[in-house]
């Protein structure tokens, strides 16, 4: 939301409460003393009610810059936030399959987190140009699924698509996402749920006889 006064600037709505400002002061593992939000992009409540945010906040190499982070606050019986946030993720830190060069995250979709501190989001990694290296679903600090890399269904690469794959995560740590393989027109929606296939466009239904996954 849009916070009035001389300057518009960003804020985070909990309930009816404003609960975060660009300004406000965020610390953390990786994150340099004296660090501010500079801008909010989304923000999500668990199940068990943390509030999980992502934005920006000053590149520490660069001030002239920014990075993406996702952070994850306790929500306090008063509405308000605790002062010391879980760092799930900041753009510059090396995963199983590299560094995290950005996190295209949207507001409705490319990222998911829970109240035990796990996030399931789309990521990419660097590479040679801007936005060179392949994109990644990642679970914690595990690659589920990277582009161009064989995926679940044989004879198939992944075909990852950072602004359109989704994922979800519950509370329990099951996990889903839904992204393309290469084969059809333009690739084939897959569905998977904790490491399993479920369903792939263009199959057999199973069960019933004849039909075919149209659309995921």
């Amino acid at each position: 939301t849009e916070v009035a006064g001389p300057v518009l600037k960003g804020g985070v709505m909990l309930d009816s409460l404003l609960v975060l400002e660009e300004g406000d002061p965020i610390s953390g593992p990786g994150v340099p003393a004296g660090t501010a939000w500079e801008y909010f992009q989304a923000a999500d409540v668990t199940d068990d009610d943390r509030l999980v945010v992502n934005g920006w906040v000053p590149d520490p190499l660069d001030p002239s810059d920014d990075v993406m982070l996702v952070a994850s606050y306790d929500v306090l019986p008063d509405g308000t936030l605790g002062a010391d946030p879980a760092i799930l993720r900041v753009e510059g830190e090396a995963l199983d399959q590299g560094v995290v060069e950005w996190m295209p995250t949207n507001a409705d979709q490319g990222w998911a987190a829970n109240g035990a501190g796990q996030l399931l989001h789309v990521v990419g990694y660097e590479g040679v140009g801007g936005f060179g290296g392949p994109a990644g679903i990642v679970l914690d600090g595990v690659t589920l699924a990277l582009d161009d890399a064989p995926s679940l269904v044989p004879g198939r690469d992944w075909r990852l698509d950072a602004w359109k794959d989704q994922v979800d995560l519950a509370d329990t740590g099951h996990w889903a996402f839904r992204a393309r393989v290469d084969g059809g027109y333009d690739g084939l929606d897959a569905l998977v749920h904790d490491g399993v296939l479920l369903a792939l466009e263009e199959t057999p239904v199973p069960g019933f006889p004849g039909m075919e996954y149209r659309r995921l």
